[in-house]
């Protein structure tokens, strides 16, 4: 469990820190856009803690969309940069900066975090 609260548990591709630390560095070859996290190993789950943070306090910066099976999608405005774009078509547009984060939880379950 994360300091915030959040809980970090095994799904069907493996244990969620390991899917969203796939999102701590590009994949160049990777099809299509891939959401890349600025901050290195451990501390992209600080990151994660402070989204959370802003989606308990209803703040503005954040827009949810509920999803099927109980997930809900948080897309949350960092109002800074915190990622890039990354994968083949992140090197085509030159890997613009990414300001977003989005945050798919089953409660206080991640599911995936990534910038968007």
């Amino acid at each position: 469990m994360s300091p915030a609260g959040l809980v970090y548990t095994s799904g069907r591709s493996g244990h969620r820190s390991k899917h969203v630390m796939r999102h701590a560095s590009d994949e160049p070859d990777r099809p299509g856009p891939q959401g890349v996290f600025e901050a290195q190993g451990n501390n992209v789950f600080p990151l994660i803690d402070e989204a959370y943070e802003w989606i308990q306090s209803d703040s503005n910066r954040v827009k949810t969309i509920p999803e099927e099976n109980g997930k809900t999608e948080h897309v949350i405005d960092m109002n800074r940069r915190i990622g890039y774009l990354g994968g083949e078509t992140g090197a085509r547009k030159n890997h613009p900066p990414l300001e977003r984060l989005n945050l798919v939880l089953g409660d206080n379950r991640v599911i995936t975090a990534y910038p968007s």
